[in-house]
């Protein structure tokens, strides 16, 4: 089946899940994330949001907590206040603060940000000024109503277009999804239905019950111990670096330690148990400044409560309902908290005392039912989303090939009820490291690392055996070995495609990390760098002993599921790691080693992390509903290969080179057909730059192989693109999958028309058919793995004809040259596939350098080197590294 008839019975995906207008679409200047931006983008946005928030509140509060203050220095005497009048002019202001914030929200996206927020400051300072005119109850009631319509906009504006979408995407990268505009009633059913709600309503409502009380009769309730008014006001100092303090600690806490936000909770709500039990029962006026002081740690379960929130809802429009549920709380608890302090019982006020411990005693009770639910809920997840229990009964999925980094699509506007592997976070944590994913070479990725000394080189693979143990603890199953099962009869074949995880005895009780001391093997690591590390420097035999892929590998052998091999060259060593590729694709290989290196630098996985890389491959991809027959997917099928002993090799000799694809090459390329495009009247006016790149070199490469290749007007040429499914299914599986996901996409044109076509025209066809990419078709493919008992009948190679065809991967935008090592290693120097098994036409775009540099690793006849040499057009714009 070609795949133009396969896309025409598959279902159809929206044009706007992957393109988008030049104009219009938010993604016409994507820019890719890599981990050093992604960080630069976090300062930012701290350097900007913090230092405002923090300004923008403390003049908040002072508004809310200076009526305590003038209340004692003969406020109501002033205004003639009595009863609970009183009370009432503090609530009043959150009823002015709850009705104006829908108007401001809608406001705010119609009006310039910068205008309507400079002139509602203005307002805002005028309000404050006329409470000091105000001479009875009507006037303050009315002053502040019209306070909080004042406080109810905030909308901090500070990021370009780029570090928007980099912020965005970030935000995908940790599990919680970004915004969309669409409105889905689903999802306000499913927030009300979901019993996390109910406990994060009355958790928030109880805690800003007392919070609405004591910011408004807090120096009435001194003055009463018998303090003078300018002592009530004095001795509320401490009470504010107590409240501060707990905040800072409780939130470093929370994001050092996974786990404990709930039992943090717990803690900061019972000393105001405490507190407010002595003030009730009556005590000496010290003892009654101590308890008071004891109420000033409530306000530090309120940040952790929100972080919980952050964590644990997913789906736009859940998001917006569940903050609408907690703005509410919030409105009403500090609505409410006044209106508690009869006047009638001033100075005492124990009712209002009396509420305060038991809303605080009832946080508590919520705060562990809330963290028991979670966990719960978790549990339920892994039996049934399949959370692998034993590395011994992982079942390995084989295919040959990579991943094409696809754009963000409408996946992602999933609930976390929806969401394969979003386990509920009872913690919140502090993560200033963006989550990108590492694609490598099949199974080795030599990173060059500068090591001098053999001191340091001794602490630095001491380091790496205690990361790879601590990993052995967080993931069993990396602690085994791949098996090859082979059919009776076939006892001399090397692949039967058929894989299984068991035990390796060389694994227990020691890492995987190998050290092999290749300073006479190898040359210096100065060399390296200035050569670039071209292929001829690369020898596999010497990085590692092992093959990944299945042709590559004697199973009568042990072929561990992940090897690490630490080759010391004179002033460094090269990490190679070996991963099996019936257990990863490059994705989740490199999703490992980001794991890796961040237990490397001393940090914690994340429940969320642990537990995806844990799923059950068995039951990850379901199966197509009973009525639906899947796609036979006959452009992979081929006859049995069981009576094969072995992969013959490639008829010619096909090297193994690099070519380096420069920063500037790559905007010129991209940038020039995106411009193209954008004049056409096309349904798809944006490319990425992978599109611009692989269109540009298949294009070139054509040209020069026709120069060997006896072609005619009906020759054609395909390009046989892998692509990752992890967004394509539905729902989406999380990015940080370690299993293989991988399906291929061609595009055949006719070589006489490739020569003439634009790169702008070869880029849309690609973009175009990468529709073809859908839950259907993977689900198909899990499909024909699952059932197919000779998996030698499959290969994504099948109609591939490697003299004009051609197979490109794409690790390039995944921030490889970003990632962090940790100490005595920090970022690597160079990323490189060594030089492997000769596989003529496949490609692999590298992972994008520091400089914005893409690099090209390709398998090519001599004739054809030469001939992309003599292509002025190709030379002008690319370098050979070799």
């Amino acid at each position: 089946m070609s795949p133009e008839t396969m896309s025409q019975k598959q279902p159809e995906l929206s044009a706007a899940s992957d393109v988008g207008s030049e104009q219009n679409d938010p993604r016409e200047q994507s820019v890719e994330v890599d981990e050093a931006t992604a960080a630069r983008i976090l300062r930012k946005i701290d350097l900007h949001l913090i230092p405002l928030l923090f300004v923008t509140y403390n003049l908040n509060f002072m508004d809310k907590t200076i009526l305590s203050s003038a209340s004692v220095f003969g406020l109501k005497d002033d205004t003639h206040l009595v009863g609970q009048q009183y009370s009432w002019v503090s609530s009043v202001f959150y009823f002015g603060y709850f009705f104006w914030e829908y108007p401001t929200t809608w406001l705010i996206q119609k009006l310039p940000v910068g205008k309507y927020v400079g002139i509602n400051t203005l307002f805002w300072g005028c309000v404050v000024a006329f409470t000091a005119a105000c001479t009875n109850y009507g006037g303050l009631v009315t002053v502040r109503f019209f306070l909080g319509v004042a406080e109810a906009t905030t909308s901090p504006a500070f990021l370009t277009k780029e570090e928007r979408e980099i912020a965005q995407k970030r935000v995908i990268v940790e599990g919680t999804g970004m915004m969309k505009r669409t409105w889905k009633p689903e999802q306000i059913l499913e927030c009300f239905l979901d019993p996390k709600t109910f406990f994060i309503f009355s958790m928030s409502l109880l805690t800003q019950i007392p919070n609405g009380g004591t910011q408004n009769f807090g120096n009435l309730v001194l003055k009463g111990f018998g303090f003078t008014s300018l002592q009530s006001t004095l001795v509320t100092l401490p009470a504010s670096f107590i409240s501060f303090f707990t905040i800072l600690i409780t939130g470093w806490l929370a994001g050092r330690h996974a786990n404990i936000s709930t039992y943090l909770i717990c803690i900061v709500v019972i000393f105001p148990v405490i507190g407010s039990a002595i003030i009730y029962t009556g005590a000496s006026k010290g003892v009654k400044l101590f308890a008071y002081y004891l109420l000033s740690f409530g306000p530090g379960g309120i940040p952790l409560l929100l972080s919980l929130v952050g964590a644990n809802y997913k789906g736009s429009t859940k998001k917006l309902t569940v903050t609408a549920v907690l703005f509410i709380a919030y409105c009403a608890g500090n609505i409410a908290g006044p209106q508690l302090f009869k006047e009638s019982e001033a100075p005492h006020y124990n009712t209002a005392f009396e509420a305060i411990m038991i809303s605080y005693a009832l946080v508590v009770v919520l705060s562990l039912g809330l963290r028991f639910y979670l966990m719960w809920t978790n549990n339920q997840r892994d039996q049934t989303e399949g959370l692998v229990q034993s590395s011994l009964e992982a079942t390995a999925v084989q295919s040959l090939e990579e991943q094409l980094a696809v754009e963000i699509d409408e996946h992602e506007d999933l609930t976390d009820m929806k969401t394969k592997g979003q386990k509920r976070r009872v913690e919140t944590r502090s993560n200033y490291h963006c989550a990108t994913t590492w694609t490598l070479d099949i199974l080795h990725h030599p990173s060059g690392l500068p090591v001098t000394e053999d001191s340091q080189q001794r602490n630095v693979v001491q380091n790496l055996e205690d990361a790879s143990l601590k990993l052995y603890e967080y993931y069993p199953s990396l602690s085994g070995q791949v098996v090859n099962d082979k059919p009776e009869g076939a006892e001399g074949l090397k692949s039967s495609g058929s894989y299984r995880i068991t035990e390796y005895d060389d694994h227990n009780d020691k890492s995987w990390v190998h050290v092999e001391d290749r300073t006479d093997v190898l040359p210096s690591f100065e060399e390296f760098v200035k050569a670039k590390a071209p292929m001829p420097m690369l020898d596999a035999e010497a990085l590692t002993p092992y093959r990944g892929i299945p042709v590559g590998h004697d199973y009568s052998k042990p072929a561990p599921v992940i090897y690490l091999q630490v080759n010391l060259v004179s002033g460094g060593m090269l990490l190679a790691f070996n991963g099996m590729h019936h257990v990863f694709d490059m994705t989740g290989l490199g999703n490992f080693i980001h794991r890796f290196a961040k237990v490397l630098r001393g940090e914690h996985l994340t429940g969320d992390e642990v537990h995806v890389g844990n799923m059950n491959e068995k039951t990850i991809i379901p199966p197509l509903a009973s009525r639906i027959r899947p796609d036979p997917l006959s452009q992979f099928r081929r006859e049995s290969k069981l009576s094969n002993p072995g992969w013959a090799g490639m008829p010619v000799a096909a090297p193994w080179l690099y070519y380096r694809f420069p920063a500037s090459t790559c905007f010129k390329l991209k940038n020039d057909a995106a411009e193209e495009l954008s004049q056409n009247e096309q349904e798809v006016k944006w490319i990425s730059t992978n599109d611009a790149i692989i269109s540009f070199f298949w294009q070139r490469l054509v040209i020069a192989r026709a120069k060997r290749v006896d072609t005619t007007e009906t020759s054609r040429s395909t390009m046989l693109r892998p692509v990752q499914g992890r967004r394509a299914l539905d729902p989406p599986l999380p990015s940080n999958y370690f299993g293989h996901i991988v399906s291929v996409i061609a595009t055949t044109w006719s070589i006489s028309e490739l020569e003439k076509a634009s790169v702008a025209d070869i880029a849309l066809q690609l973009r175009r058919d990468l529709k073809q990419s859908n839950d259907f078709h993977f689900r198909s493919l899990a499909a024909l793995l699952r059932e197919e008992p000779d998996k030698t009948t499959f290969g994504y190679e099948v109609n591939m004809n490697p003299d004009i065809d051609i197979m490109p991967s794409s690790w390039a935008d995944l921030g490889l040259y970003a990632v962090d090592f940790g100490l005595g290693l920090g970022l690597p120097d160079f990323v490189r596939r060594p030089k492997l098994a000769e596989i003529m036409s496949l490609a692999y775009l590298m992972p994008r350098t520091r400089e914005g540099d893409w690099d090209l690793c390709i398998s090519l006849m001599e004739q054809d080197v030469a001939a992309l040499g003599e292509d002025k057009v190709f030379t002008d714009l690319v370098e050979k590294i070799g």
